[in-house]
C-alpha cells in the first residue's frame, strides 16, 4: 500500500507532500494543476524510463520519494530488498539536470533495474489509453486461482494437461501412420491383382513388352516406310522399273525389319 508521496522540484511542482490513508482516494483538480505530474512522479518511483525534462525549470534535480507497506517480505532479485522494522519501504530517486539518476531503497542504494523489480510488486498504474486486464478474458483463469489460493492444485492440473495433450498428440501422429499404412497396403493390394489378371508369362514377357514398346516409339518410322513401300508398288511411280521398285520397296521394309516381324522376308 502507498503511504506517501513526496514530490520536490518535479515539472510544475516545487514541493508536493500527499499522505494516503486506508480505503479508496481520489485525486481532482483543475487542468492543469498537476495530477498527471503525481502520476508521472508515481512512474518514476516505479522503475520507469526518466527525461531530464522532469527537472523543474531553474533547479538542478527533481527529487521523487515515497513510501509503501507492501505485502512481501522479500524481492526475487539478490538484492533481498525488505520492509524495515516498521514493515515499511521508502523508495527515494532522484533525476539530475544532465539525465543521471540515483535511487535508494531504504537508504541503500540500488540499480534502476532493482527499482523496476520492486516497483512492479508495489504499484500497477494503468492509464486510460492502455488495456485494462480485467477486459482480457485470457486473464480470468489467474484471477480466480488467485483468489481461491490452489497454487499447488494448479500446478499438478497444469503437469497432468500438459501430460495428456502429449498423449493426446502421440495418439493422433500414430492413427494417422496407420492410416497412410493402410492406404499403401490397399494401393500394393490393387497392383497386384492388376498384375495377376493380367497373367504375365515370366518367360518371355519382358522380351514381349521391350518389342511393344520399341515398336511404340517407332511409329513415325514405320509409317513412313508404309507409304514409301505403298507408292513403290500401288502403279503410281512412272518412269521406274519394276526392279528398281521392287528394290525400293525392300530396302523400306528392310529399315522397318527390327519392329515389324516378317517385314524383310
Amino acid at each position: 500500500m502507498l503511504k506517501s508521496l513526496n514530490i520536490t522540484n518535479a515539472a510544475v511542482a516545487k514541493r508536493v507532500n500527499v499522505d494516503f490513508e486506508n480505503g479508496f482516494t481520489v485525486i481532482t483538480g483543475e487542468t492543469g494543476s498537476g495530477k498527471s505530474v503525481m502520476i508521472d512522479c508515481l512512474q518514476l518511483i516505479s522503475g520507469s524510463k526518466s527525461s531530464r525534462d522532469i527537472v523543474r525549470s531553474g533547479e538542478n534535480k527533481a527529487v521523487v520519494s515515497a513510501i509503501f507497506e507492501p505485502s512481501f517480505t522479500a524481492t526475487d532479485d539478490e538484492t533481498d530488498i525488505i520492509p524495515d522494522e516498521n514493515g515499511e519501504l521508502s523508495l527515494i530517486r532522484v533525476v539530475s539536470e544532465d539525465g543521471r539518476n540515483s535511487v535508494k531503497a531504504n537508504g541503500r542504494s540500488i540499480t534502476l533495474a532493482q527499482l523496476r523489480s520492486v516497483g512492479s510488486k508495489l504499484l500497477g498504474i494503468n492509464t486510460q489509453d492502455e488495456k485494462n486486464f480485467l477486459t482480457d478474458k485470457s486473464e480470468y483463469v489467474f484471477l480466480i486461482d488467485g483468489y481461491a489460493d490452489n497454487s499447488e492444485l494448479f500446478t499438478r492440473y497444469s503437469a497432468a494437461y500438459s501430460e495428456l495433450s502429449s498423449a493426446t498428440a502421440e495418439l493422433k501422429t500414430l492413427r494417422d501412420e496407420l492410416k497412410e499404412k493402410n492406404m499403401m497396403i490397399d494401393i500394393l493390394t490393387y497392383q497386384v491383382k492388376e498384375i495377376d489378371q493380367a497373367r504375365l508369362t515370366v518367360d518371355d514377357e519382358e522380351e514381349k513388352l521391350q518389342k511393344l514398346r520399341t515398336k511404340i516409339k517407332s511409329i513415325e518410322r514405320t509409317e513412313k516406310s508404309r507409304k514409301i513401300v505403298y507408292k513403290a508398288l500401288s502403279q503410281n511411280e512412272k518412269g521406274y522399273s519394276a526392279a528398281y521398285l521392287l528394290e525400293r520397296a525392300s530396302a523400306a521394309l528392310t529399315q522397318i525389319s527390327d519392329v515389324v516381324d516378317g517385314a524383310a522376308d
